[in-house]
């Protein structure tokens, strides 16, 4: 089953890159995993961000990092080393019908993250309920859903005990694509506050080349199918995404797979 496959497929621990808006950035970054011989043991996550309005018809706020709607489905990667993520954001009530939406935008949607702190459990239960397959759902822990967890990691476990049968993954980004640094020793507590549940974790927060093999490896060590992801410090001083540095962070991270 070929829907089967492609949703399993983001179960396998993923690199992420996040803010493809045009397909020869995608393009650029397909060649440049085939010269890397990337390994069958990580996914790339091809990030493109989507907000309520953009899926209403609106235009982009951001259109360095917001592609138009009509563009996503080219931006949909065939790619077997990639997984495409639609990465959304909403202050609408109505989640499970916007989720039904994005299905439609592609069938190669392999999940959508939820950049929406603490969205309705029951929203997430109709969507499912809905939908015989569809695209999985990761949701990003942002400082303002860590602050309503009284940034305590037992809390926050506690918290998203609601999710439990909803989403697949959940990603620690206190930065939210501005390229701030994630505190390693606050990702350790949250991430061994959530060990025990049915879902893949992943970090984010000011990753670049320069800092990956430092961040990431001792999380690796001790949480070896984490996911990671990089926005922020991937952008040119104009907010264009910045191939060359999109290159040197793949290279960096190829070789802390090594």
């Amino acid at each position: 089953d070929q829907g089967g496959t492609l949703y399993a497929s983001v179960r396998l621990p993923y690199v992420g890159i996040t803010g493809i808006t045009t397909r020869y950035q995608l393009r650029y970054l397909e060649d440049l995993l085939k010269q890397l011989d990337w390994p069958d043991t990580h996914k790339v996550m091809n990030g493109v961000l989507l907000s309520e309005k953009v899926l209403n018809g609106g235009q982009p706020s951001r259109p360095t990092r917001y592609p138009p709607l009509l563009r996503i489905p080219d931006l949909m990667s065939r790619n077997s080393r990639i997984i495409n993520v639609i990465h959304y954001n909403s202050r609408s009530p109505m989640l499970h019908l916007q989720l039904r939406e994005i299905n439609k935008l592609s069938p190669l949607i392999v999940a959508v993250q939820l950049n929406i702190p603490w969205p309705q459990a029951s929203e997430l239960a109709c969507y499912r309920s809905s939908v015989d397959a569809g695209p999985w759902l990761i949701l990003q822990i942002g400082a303002s859903a860590y602050q309503q967890a009284a940034n305590q990691p037992h809390r926050l476990a506690r918290r998203l005990e609601r999710y439990l049968g909803c989403i697949e993954a959940v990603l620690l980004d206190p930065s939210g694509g501005e390229g701030k640094r994630f505190d390693p020793k606050a990702v350790r507590a949250q991430l061994s506050a959530l060990r025990f549940y049915d879902f893949s974790s992943g970090v984010a927060g000011g990753l670049a080349a320069d800092n990956v093999q430092e961040l990431i490896g001792p999380l690796r060590a001790d949480f070896p199918g984490i996911n990671w992801d990089a926005e922020g410090r991937l952008r040119t001083p104009d907010d264009q995404l910045d191939l060359q540095a999109c290159e040197a962070y793949l290279r960096a991270c190829r070789e802390l797979l090594r």
